[in-house]
């Protein structure tokens, strides 16, 4: 018969893989959901020249106390999460905005806002559904 000590080191063995099986899990669906920046080029859409900054900043690390952590270092990463309200953009340094299609220079910018992505709640939700297959194992 084992002994406690025995018992308790496979349990906690166990309990380790199956956290990280969730975690890695989780932080796929995060970064498989994160939006990558396109254009339109020739036909077909493609991604800019930055598109892909977001999902590749999409990180995971375990903490020391065991625990996993996904996220982003990026500022932009919870505007992109939860969106945005309606809301005015001026030039910081310019005295005018451009981007290609402005047509002309705009002193501002009504922006109307963006829908949240849920990119982390959405694999936090996958994340339950994944711990409840592996339980039922």
């Amino acid at each position: 018969m084992a002994s406690f000590e025995e018992t308790e080191k496979k349990f906690y063995a166990e309990l380790n893989k199956i956290v990280t099986e969730v975690a890695f899990a989780t932080h796929a669906e995060v970064a498989s959901n994160t939006p990558v920046a396109e254009t339109v080029v020739g036909d077909e859409w493609q991604p800019t020249r930055t598109g892909g900054r977001l999902k590749n900043s999409i990180v995971i690390e375990k903490d020391q106390d065991g625990s996993w952590i996904i996220g982003s270092n990026l500022k932009y990463c919870e505007y992109v999460e939860i969106g945005t309200l309606p809301h005015l953009i001026k030039p910081k340094d310019k005295k005018a905005l451009y981007w290609v299609g402005a047509g002309t220079p705009k002193k501002l910018v009504h922006h109307p806002g963006t829908e949240g992505r849920a990119m982390f709640l959405n694999g936090a939700i996958k994340a339950e559904r994944i711990l409840k297959e592996i339980l039922q194992r």
